[in-house]
């Protein structure tokens, strides 16, 4: 199961302009707002891929005269997604290459080597995109069925793409991606290609 609901602690820092229209002063529901347009969408280390911040408890505020940035330090509750090895997951084939192919979990595109498919040699086909099981004859194509177990799931820093000077200035949390490797060798696991399964 890759879907949690955990409760965590974030920090978000306002701009001005968010807090000083307020004249009732900041509402639970505009919180969430911005808390939703900062974190979700956004993998953390020691949280997972933010899918949804469901609710959240204003714990304390602090104003900081020097960039004149309000930060709102809140408990969320979230549903987020972290995916676990040895975890069996299934998903269809998103690209096909000469020595991996990509299969979508759901949220992400999980590698998959060639050399974790089967006991069978694989050939390349550029022309069609897919691979040839030598002994087999199996085509493994764009959109087939996989059904593998997860190998090693890490967050990995994101690069970074230079931006445009805008408030805040301060990264709040550092962006990362999971980098998720399959293993469709284990028993009862493998490529299903039109009712034909590619496995030990």
């Amino acid at each position: 199961m890759m879907f949690y609901l955990v409760r965590a602690k974030l920090i978000a820092p306002l701009d001005p302009k968010e807090y000083a229209t307020e004249p009732k002063g900041l509402t639970k529901k505009k919180i969430l707002s911005i808390l939703r347009q900062r974190y979700e969408e956004l993998s953390i280390r020691d949280i997972g891929y933010i899918v949804a911040i469901l609710d959240c408890k204003v714990t304390s505020a602090e104003f900081l005269p020097l960039d004149r940035a309000l930060y709102v330090k809140v408990e969320a509750d979230m549903i987020v997604f972290r995916p676990e090895e040895k975890e069996i997951v299934e998903g269809t084939i998103s690209s096909v290459g000469q020595t991996s192919v990509y299969v979508d979990i759901g949220l992400l595109d999980a590698l998959l080597p060639v050399t974790k498919i089967g006991n069978d040699v694989f050939k390349y086909d550029a022309r069609t995109k897919s691979l040839k099981g030598l002994k087999t004859k199996t085509v493994i194509k764009k959109d087939d069925i996989v059904r593998a177990q997860i190998e090693s799931a890490e967050l990995v820093l994101a690069p970074v793409i230079p931006a445009e000077r805008k408030f805040p200035q301060k990264v709040v949390e550092p962006k990362y991606v999971y980098r998720v490797r399959l293993n469709a060798k284990v028993k009862g696991l493998g490529v299903f290609s039109h009712k034909k399964q590619v496995s030990e």
